[in-house]
């Protein structure tokens, strides 16, 4: 008589042949051979080596009504960064046709390597009769332990890896760049500059002058500060990219005159800069976002509060002492939290927030200068989109983080054609916000191809990072990377030329600016704030 199987009383006895802590670490136990993949030379003459590949050999024993299963099986393994939680890391991975004898089965999986970046992990398996039926979860979670040479693999902050070995992981390096004021460091945005040296404009709030900062070095732990305006009350909302010309441009709001201005830097340092007004005709220039169009002159985006409207000033020339303004959107009360950059074509793409209706909108220009431009709505699921930061991902297709302000989460929406007609919305992280605060946020598209988010956690005062899985971010790694007093406000995120992550925020506790140069491209944290 045919033996009759009940999968709820299916169990699991562990055994992890191999794992590890860094991706690409070493794998103790690989079936079938190294992996046909590429060599690397370490440089030092000795014959290349081969990489070790991303599988890794997992084994188990599985009963069934407390006797050892022995039969045809399938198999579903689920990644997850808790051992109850509901946050599943990477994809799953099912596989077919397992044989199991006397209760033990191996199976050889790979999740790639994207999933273990330093964090803990539990694996989570379900199994069912091959063929038949619905999966069984077995309980509980595995946690994913390291293997010996995982752990002393020091892949973070490691450039060229395998070469170059550090006996030490990098960590993300923390810096008080500007504390010359009783309170500085607001509207802060960072660049990378010609010499690769990061640069941050910002607002000093004790004089209400615009200034920046120049790095001397990758963590900024040492710099050059020069005021840049000083008239009035001016340096809100600033915007800062790196011109055509090699040369340091900001955009920002002259709140005394209700104008936007521009600084257009004189040398990389910016130690001095000619300054232009480039609209005052009306309440203008709030929410600035400059980028830098494919025939390299300025495009600035911003709110103009008296109308209402989103407009756009196409600099004419590589320091912006001239523009054609045009107004791109004016149905409703929109423009607000203004982030541009360009599309696969060239052109420029913002996003922003319709405050009439609390949705996110993303403007498509039609032009270099976006004298004209379609729009969409891209998410009108309660109210959301405040503090919008666009990039395009490596899918040549746009990718907004913005708050929820409905729910107080942070969410991401990915563009899945060019016209945004279909979106890909996924939820980051819960309850950072506050009725009384919101989160500002910045996205920026890291060397590892996938997004990167660096935002304020209003509820907790914090500054965190998600570091997301696929283009799409659909799933993420979230990380507190500062909680030293209410930090992380007018955060600001930029890729090095090391291709890790740097990031400018207030320290409003002590009312400086600070920077963090992270040690690894999810800003994985070996150290602790100096």
């Amino acid at each position: 008589m045919k033996r009759k199987l009940y999968p709820v009383t299916f169990s699991l006895i562990l055994a992890m042949v191999a794992g590890w802590v860094a991706a690409g670490a070493s794998r103790l136990a690989a079936p079938g051979g190294a992996p046909a993949l590429s060599l690397y030379d370490t440089g030092d003459g000795l014959p290349p080596l081969e990489p070790v590949g991303t599988s890794f050999t997992y084994q188990g024993r599985l009963l069934d009504g407390g006797s050892p299963a022995s039969g045809s099986y399938d198999f579903t393994y689920k990644l997850f960064d808790t051992s109850g939680g509901s946050n599943q890391i990477g994809t799953t991975i099912t596989h077919t046709f397992r044989t199991v004898t006397n209760g033990i089965f191996t199976d050889n999986l790979d999740f790639g390597d994207k999933v273990f970046l330093g964090d803990a992990r539990w694996l989570e398996v379900a199994v069912r009769n091959n063929g038949g039926g619905s999966f069984t979860t077995l309980s509980p979670r595995q946690p994913i332990t390291p293997a010996p040479y995982a752990v002393s693999a020091p892949w973070f902050g490691i450039r060229d890896k395998p070469t170059g070995y550090n006996p030490l992981r990098i960590a993300n390096d923390f810096n008080l760049v500007d504390a010359l004021s009783a309170n500085t460091g607001l509207y802060t945005s960072v660049a990378i500059g010609a010499d690769g040296l990061p640069i941050v404009s910002y607002q000093d709030s004790t004089n209400f002058d615009l200034k920046m900062a120049h790095c001397e070095d990758l963590a900024c732990g040492t710099r050059t500060i020069t005021p840049l305006d000083t008239a009035g009350t001016v340096g809100f909302w600033t915007s800062i990219a790196l011109g055509s010309d090699g040369l340091p441009i900001i955009s920002y709001l002259d709140n005394a005159n209700s104008a936007l201005k521009v600084a257009h830097c004189s040398n990389r340092e910016c130690t001095a800069a000619t300054i232009t007004t480039v609209d005052n005709t009306a309440a203008v220039g709030y929410y600035s976002s400059i980028t830098i169009n494919k025939i390299g002159a300025p495009v600035i985006s911003y709110y103009d509060s008296t109308n209402g409207d989103l407009k756009v000033a196409g600099c004419t020339n590589v320091t912006c002492t001239s523009a054609v303004i045009s107004t791109v959107d004016s149905t409703g009360n929109v423009g607000v939290y203004t982030s541009s950059t360009l599309d696969s074509l060239g052109l420029v793409q913002i996003s922003y927030y319709d405050l009439t209706n609390g949705n996110l909108k993303i403007a498509f220009c039609d032009d270099d200068r976006c004298t004209s431009a379609g729009f969409v709505t891209a998410d009108s699921t309660g109210n959301v989109g405040a503090f919008t930061s666009i990039a395009t991902g490596k899918d040549g297709l746009p990718i907004v983080s913005y708050i929820d302000r409905t729910n107080l989460n942070l969410k991401t929406m990915h563009c899945n054609n060019d016209i945004c007609s279909s979106r890909t919305i996924r939820t980051i992280d819960t309850g950072i916000a506050t009725a009384s605060d919101d989160s500002y946020t910045s996205i920026a598209i890291g060397a590892d191809g996938l997004p990167m988010i660096a935002y304020f956690n209003a509820a907790a005062s914090d500054l965190k990072t998600a570091h997301c899985a696929d283009v799409k971010c659909s799933n993420s790694v979230v990380r507190t990377l500062d909680s030293a007093g209410l930090v992380g406000r007018y955060t600001s995120l930029a890729i090095g030329i090391d291709g890790l992550p740097f990031i400018s925020y207030e320290d409003e506790t002590n009312g400086d600016l600070d920077t963090v140069d992270c040690g690894s491209p999810g800003c994985v944290s070996y150290g602790r704030k100096r």
